[in-house]
């Protein structure tokens, strides 16, 4: 699942809350995309704090599900990579 993407699809209106919300507690995920977005398309950000399903994925993370990050790693300091793993890993 990439957790974005629900993101762009939330924002457009083509997904529903009922539909974001099944999918969100199926069992069977295996691996889950975050980066940031603004809800228009799918532009790789670093995550923030307050990223778009980083809860969740950590929520995930912690039960043994894969998480990639899709931020655009080659564009950030070390300091920063290390932020974003922090990032995710936070409460994992």
């Amino acid at each position: 699942v990439d957790i974005s993407h629900l993101h762009i699809q939330r924002e457009q209106g083509v997904l529903s809350a009922m539909t974001e919300a099944r999918l969100l507690d199926y069992d069977r995920i295996s691996e889950i995309h975050v980066s940031a977005n603004d809800g228009r398309a799918d532009q790789h950000r670093p995550l923030t704090d307050k990223s778009y399903g980083l809860q969740w994925a950590r929520s995930r993370l912690r039960l043994g599900c894969a998480v990639v990050i899709e931020s655009y790693f080659h564009r950030l300091s070390e300091p920063q990579r290390r932020q974003q793993l922090d990032l995710v890993r936070e409460g994992a």
